[in-house]
């Protein structure tokens, strides 16, 4: 008995999918060697024709964001894709689990602009600030522990004294 998971970009393509690059539901092949096999149901070796296929994402044209947000979300949780060439964007719109369909924006981003942005999309300027006002507060706190530090000798000593006074007294 061979189980066959079939995680192939195939799949979406043979049933109905929007070629997401999701895996086909595990398919039992009982007959494995035996020329009494059923040759409509999917085998390792049919599968591994169809996972050379490259996933199809399917894209409707738009002009404006205006156009997604007319668009009502798919009702069974699909993504739905959109395309401005004009903005260089790619939307997506899909139902949340709250509810919700917001719109998800992807945009190209020029070998220029990705410079003075780090890859999360943080302005480096504003980081490099912050980076050295921790700086600060790093030296800051380590100035305040020597000082503790060398206070709390001094206190060590003084106690030190103190008990060696107390006991030459006492034994006088």
């Amino acid at each position: 008995m061979a189980m066959n998971y079939g995680y192939g970009y195939g799949y979406n393509n043979l049933y109905g999918g929007l070629g997401l690059g999701f895996g086909m539901p595990p398919v039992m092949n009982n007959n494995v060697g035996n020329n009494n096999s059923n040759n409509n149901l999917p085998t390792s070796q049919n599968q591994a024709q169809l996972s050379q296929n490259p996933p199809i994402f399917l894209a409707t044209v738009v002009s404006n964001i205006a156009e997604v947000n007319s668009t009502p979300a798919d009702a069974t949780g699909k993504p739905l894709f959109f395309y401005n060439k004009s903005q260089n964007e790619i939307y997506i719109k899909q139902y949340d689990s709250d509810g919700s369909a917001p719109i998800r924006t992807f945009r190209l981003v020029e070998a220029n602009e990705a410079d003075s942005k780090s890859s999360v999309g943080v302005d480096t300027d504003k980081l490099d600030t912050l980076n050295n006002k921790i700086d600060k507060m790093q030296n800051y706190l380590q100035k305040l522990a020597e000082k503790t530090q060398e206070k709390a000798e001094e206190i060590e000593e003084e106690n030190t004294k103190k008990v060696n006074k107390n006991a030459k007294q006492s034994s006088n």
